[in-house]
């Protein structure tokens, strides 16, 4: 029953986010062509909505940008086999982002149950580094590899 439970959650985040009605749609990030800097690429305009007193993209908000950048490209690299879960962030904030938010995701370790990323977010794409990242996350796998393991091992 908690397979289905997970499948079933896994398809509705899905839904939100492709119907524009998740949190996240909000950003309106954009992936973009990295050119091999990066294993990922986003890109986001800093609107005034998301901006505190200083006119800045609030710290929080870096955060999420940071740590959805990272699980796309950890996702990617997982694939279809699992899905993947934020085990850890820490977030080094140098300066602050105030027109456009460039961010590149690496992949530094892929393992069997752990993918770690390193993160970079610009003030625009050729603008001052203004954060930098490492994101952590557990791999869970997926309840149709999980029953494939089953299956191969009855």
């Amino acid at each position: 029953m908690a397979d289905q439970d997970l499948v079933a959650r896994v398809a509705r985040y899905n839904e939100l986010l492709r119907d524009g009605q998740h949190l996240l749609s909000e950003f309106q990030a954009q992936v973009i062509d990295c050119d091999g800097e990066a294993d990922l690429a986003m890109a986001i305009d800093v609107a005034e909505t998301m901006t505190g007193p200083s006119g800045a993209l609030q710290g929080g908000l870096v955060a999420t940008l940071i740590d959805t950048a990272a699980a796309i490209a950890a996702s990617a690299r997982v694939g279809p086999e699992g899905i993947v879960a934020t085990g850890d962030m820490t977030v080094h904030f140098l300066a602050p982002v105030l027109t456009r938010a460039y961010v590149l995701a690496h992949v530094v370790y892929r393992g069997k149950r752990r993918v770690v990323c390193r993160v970079e977010l610009f003030d625009e794409k050729n603008g001052p580094l203004a954060a930098t990242a490492q994101v952590s996350f557990a791999v869970i796998n997926s309840p149709a590899r999980r029953t494939a393991s089953v299956e191969q091992s009855s």
